[in-house]
């Protein structure tokens, strides 16, 4: 009888094991490590992946509409995209909202040109990147590495970018 219980024990802890490992998420990537290349799905359905932009330093800014600190930086954010040469640098914008109609008009109302997607079933927000609230941004430099992990409202301007990656200083 011991070693029946002893099997079935180790069957349901080997059986638990195997769950917990194929429902873990990723650990949220850190400053200094390597930005994840991930699916990025275009507000009209098509798909990009991050890795694009390979070569360029890009602030990944994740947000929502429903969001009003994300909705307060995007202006900032766009006047940012607007003073560095896109050829080498880009703000990208991912929404977690579920309609992408939605952000396609908050977009057009807010004057938001900078190129923005959109992650429906929340994948690469909270599986890959290990996002759980709004906004979250990711500096990332042209080799790929994240330099910051930011949460919450930022204060945006060409000073703090500057600052951050003084190579830029000679393309604004």
């Amino acid at each position: 009888m011991f070693g029946m219980l002893t099997r079935k024990g180790f069957a349901l802890g080997l059986l638990t094991v195997l769950y917990a490992c194929g429902n873990a998420q990723q650990a949220e990537p850190r400053d200094g490590q390597p930005m994840a290349d991930i699916q990025l799905t275009r507000l009209d359905g098509g798909v990009e992946h991050f890795n694009q932009w390979r070569g360029k330093t890009v602030v990944l800014n994740i947000w929502a509409t429903w969001c009003v600190p994300c909705r307060r930086e995007m202006p900032d954010l766009q006047k940012l995209s607007e003073r560095f040469d896109p050829d080498h640098f880009r703000v990208v914008g991912l929404s977690i909202d579920d309609n992408p109609m939605i952000v396609k008009e908050y977009l057009r109302q807010s004057h938001i040109t900078y190129a923005n997607y959109i992650d429906l079933k929340k994948t690469m927000t909270k599986n890959v990147l290990g996002i759980t609230g709004v906004p979250v941004t990711f500096i990332v430099d042209a080799k790929g590495i994240i330099r910051e992990r930011l949460e919450g409202y930022v204060l945006w301007d060409r000073k703090r970018i500057a600052s951050t990656f003084p190579e830029l200083k000679k393309f604004h």
